[in-house]
């Protein structure tokens, strides 16, 4: 950046952030506009007071209160100074630098942030100067060489002012060296800025110590003398036996790629391991010999970074380590499969992170899993797919097992949309309509439909573990019935609902997932037939039969890092569902041609092995929504990530490709639940599996059990319209009425009426004369 350019630099635009936590840009600021947020006392941004809160987390500070502290620092709006970004912040998505470094100095005193400001104002390159939030610190933004990227840069600028500010004896903080670094906003009225900032001229000598040459006798990382590969070969064998057997889990899914990984991370040369390995392993592997070695170099390459990163384990002890640790996955009692080990690696972080939580057993770790997809989508406010029209990707999840098989775990994950749920409630507070994010199982058919409409744009998510409170509510013959409104939700389409207080609603675009869990008998009670088409569109988990009991840990053993852990998983969450609420356009998701292809062969061959029993010919061909469905979710929460990564259909622009981890991921979970939802259907077929299903009485018919069948459900209830009794209290009024002998059959024509005394008689002495409906 020459001086010339440097005229534009009150232009030069940066993306801000509500929050810090958040990843997703809310919109563009010019550095000038940045500069008047910091220095004006009276400023609104971002829904808040920069001055108030900076006071506020300087007084946390002050008071020793460093959890406070953090809460309003993870609070307060932010920008990037280095760089434009759209969609997310992450280094890969910068879409223009600004030629603007940021610099950090933190844990000064009072005394030494002022002499680093005063020393900065002698610098031409620095472009602004102010105190960070806590006052503890400063922070400057400063020009770059007039050529080369950030990148290439960052480290010249960072050694550059360590050697102007030297006789200050601080140092940058090194954190500073990604594009993407955040700068939070803070309150500093005496902001340093300087329009005629010149391009930063390296010092020969600084230049010198960043492009030194790296010593060729510096051996790379982890490189160590290993013994002769023959002596590992043992411990190989053992690794090897154990992964053919499915007792080793890790994050490559072939004996080769574990193979390949095991030798690279106890640094042996690759020649030489592969060599060795197609000797040994060859005629077991089951592939040719060009594909083996194919397979073994991509993934030795794949994982160069952790060569050697296991050099000081004896390789026949670690083989027999992790041989001993291993579990089996298909435990004798599970008849359904379980989730292959390739779904786990193939994971957003987000999920395994949740999966890290706690030690479970397999078939809880699938439960967790099938948890997820409806808890993560219903962060997706602003999420769509492609299934030959543009639908929200609901799924519907059901767990099933009996009491103590590990089915809970699905509720305990719940946790993690607390602050979100917190979020809405405060925001919305005081509103006509106010959203949630929840409901349970035993919500009425008015209510459910009415919610969906006051959440708008938001996804309603209905979780319960009994669901015997969800057959319960839909039963109910005046507060039920809503599988029709779960089928039209899950497809998209329009829902609507007329009620006596809300009146005529209908729901565009409704936005619904599903979470349920219970016993195979409360399965029965609320999915009791195949027909309407809801167990179809359903994915389904059967626990197995074997329950074991958890012992109870001793309340100081409860571990505060994980609480920790917790928090943080929740603030994902949150930050998640934030950055969909505040996209402007919608992100759509679309599978890539060869996936499409590979989907339409995996649904024919499954409609070719099937029977031609219809609801599992349905269940087939929805499984291609299901897969679609999922990898969108896992591909958004990938892309919320770090290391998240998508790429623009070429064929539609602005349209979003579902990654191929996501898609194979997809792929495997629906095809394990086939077996286990046509499992279900099937007991549902079989009337002798289970108890006849008994519609739930009505408290309201004892009132009218003696009126006759063809009266009381017809013109009885006209007759309490026409009289103005409520709709809710037409049985007990007939009731009543039918005890005076009030109700009696004309002969003439033979319709009911309603008798009232003669006025100004003897009740018990003058004849019944037909009362006048009220007009």
């Amino acid at each position: 950046m020459n001086k010339e350019k440097n005229l534009s630099l009150r232009t030069v635009q940066m993306s801000w952030f509500e929050k810090t936590r958040f990843s997703r840009p809310c919109g563009d600021l010019t550095l000038e506009q940045v500069v008047k947020i910091i220095s004006d006392r009276k400023s609104t941004f971002a829904r808040g007071y920069v001055y108030s809160l900076t006071i506020q987390a300087r007084r946390c500070l002050e008071r020793g209160q460093a959890e406070a502290y953090d809460f309003v620092k993870q609070s307060m709006p932010a920008f990037t100074p280095a760089g434009l970004f759209r969609e997310r912040r992450a280094n890969a998505n910068c879409v223009m630098e600004t030629g603007v470094f940021p610099i950090d100095f933190d844990h000064l005193s009072p005394e030494m942030c002022q002499k680093v400001l005063d020393k900065a104002k002698t610098l031409p390159y620095v472009v602004l100067g102010c105190e960070s939030l806590s006052g503890q610190g400063v922070h400057l933004l400063t020009t770059g060489p007039a050529t080369g990227t950030f990148k290439e840069n960052i480290g010249l600028v960072q050694r550059q002012v360590d050697k102007d500010m030297a006789e200050l004896g601080v140092q940058v903080d090194k954190a500073c060296n990604d594009v993407a670094r955040l700068f939070i906003f803070s309150y500093d009225p005496n902001v340093y800025v300087n329009w005629e900032a010149e391009s930063m001229k390296i010092d020969p000598d600084v230049m010198a110590s960043v492009q030194t040459p790296r010593r060729k006798d510096v051996p790379r990382r982890g490189v160590c003398n290993r013994p002769d590969i023959r002596l590992a070969m043992a411990g190989a064998e053992r690794y090897f036996q154990a992964k053919m057997a499915g007792k080793v889990q890790g994050s490559t899914a072939t004996p080769t790629a574990g193979l390949a990984g095991w030798f690279n991370a106890r640094g042996y040369d690759e020649a030489e391991a592969v060599e060795a390995c197609w000797k040994q392993f060859g005629s077991r592997i089951g592939q040719t010999e060009k594909d083996f070695r194919k397979d073994f170099s991509f993934v030795y390459r794949k994982y160069a970074d952790q060569f050697a990163s296991k050099k000081d384990e004896a390789p026949i002890e670690g083989a027999a380590l992790a041989a001993e640790a291993a579990i089996d996955v298909l435990e004798k009692d599970i008849e359904l499969p379980v989730l292959p080990k390739e779904v786990y690696e193939l994971l957003p972080t987000f999920f395994t992170d949740v999966l890290k939580l706690e030690k479970r057993e397999v078939h809880e770790a699938d439960a967790v899993v099938f948890g997820l997809l409806p808890l993560s989508g219903a962060t997706l406010s602003n999420t769509e797919v492609y299934e030959g029209k543009w639908v929200f990707p609901s799924t519907y999840t059901v767990v099933v097992g009996k009491p103590a098989s590990g089915k809970g775990v699905v509720s305990q994950i719940q946790f993690l949309s607390a602050l979100w749920e917190n979020h809405l409630q405060k925001y919305y507070e005081g509103n006509d309509t106010q959203p949630v994010h929840r409901v349970g199982g035993d919500i009425t058919l008015a209510k459910h439909v009415e919610q969906m409409c006051e959440n708008g744009v938001y996804p309603l998510l209905q979780h319960d573990s009994e669901m015997n409170a969800m057959a319960k509510a839909n039963k109910n013959r005046d507060t039920g019935g809503y599988d029709t409104v779960l089928n039209k939700a899950y497809e998209g389409e329009d829902v609507l609902r007329s009620t006596k207080t809300a009146g005529h609603i209908v729901v565009h675009h409704p936005k619904l997932q599903l979470s349920m869990t219970g016993t195979k008998g409360q399965f029965f009670n609320a999915f009791e037939t195949n027909e309407n088409g809801l167990t179809t569109r359903i994915l389904s988990y059967v626990m197995p039969e074997k329950v074991m009991y958890k012992k109870l840990p001793y309340i100081k053993s409860e571990d505060a890092l994980k609480e920790r852990e917790k928090a943080g998983l929740q603030e994902r969450y949150e930050q998640l569902a934030a950055s969909q609420a505040n996209r402007n356009t919608p992100m759509r998701w679309v599978l890539s041609e060869k996936q499409t292809g590979k989907l339409n062969k995996f649904i024919e061959k499954q409609l070719e092995d099937g029977s031609d029993t219809p609801y599992e010919e349905s269940t087939i061909i929805r499984m291609r929504a299901k897969v679609i469905r999922i990898a969108a979710i896992l591909s958004t929460v990938r892309l919320s990530e770090t290391d998240g990564d998508a790429e623009l259909d070429p064929y539609f622009t602005g349209y979003l490709t579902i990654d191929d981890d996501s898609f194979r991921c997809a792929l495997s979970i629906v095809e394990t639940s086939l077996e286990h939802t046509l499992a279900l259907q099937s007991m549902l077929s079989e009337s002798t599996g289970r108890k006849p299903m008994q519609a739930r009485k009505d408290w309201r018919d004892s009132f009218i059990d003696q009126l006759p069948p063809e009266f009381k459900y017809k013109e009885g209830l006209q007759i309490c319209i026409e009289y103005g009794k409520r709709k809710d209290s037409w049985k007990k009024a007939l009731h009543y009425w039918q005890e005076k002998g009030l109700l009696v059959k004309r002969e003439q024509d033979g319709a009911w009426v309603k008798l009232h005394p003669a006025p100004e008689a003897d009740a018990s002495k003058q004849p019944l004369q037909p009362l006048q409906p009220k007009v």
